[in-house]
């Protein structure tokens, strides 16, 4: 972490993934979980769609 920390943290993965969106992707692939899971609900014979929103962890604006 302190190395995170020293090469800019967030501001550097920012800029990787502007820079370089394929090591960002593989990054990103690292830290996200493997496995999700879900509870089914409604219609089981309804085609199922699957969401992955990605929010920040502090999200101090206000809409």
């Amino acid at each position: 972490m302190n190395a995170f920390d020293e090469v800019g943290g967030e501001s550097y993965l920012v800029r990787v993934a502007q820079e370089d969106p394929r090591t960002f992707c593989t990054l990103l692939g690292k830290v996200l979980p493997s496995e999700l899971k879900a509870e089914i609900s409604g219609n089981p014979d309804a085609p199922l769609v699957t969401r992955i929103e990605l929010v920040p962890l502090n999200d101090n604006s206000q809409d």
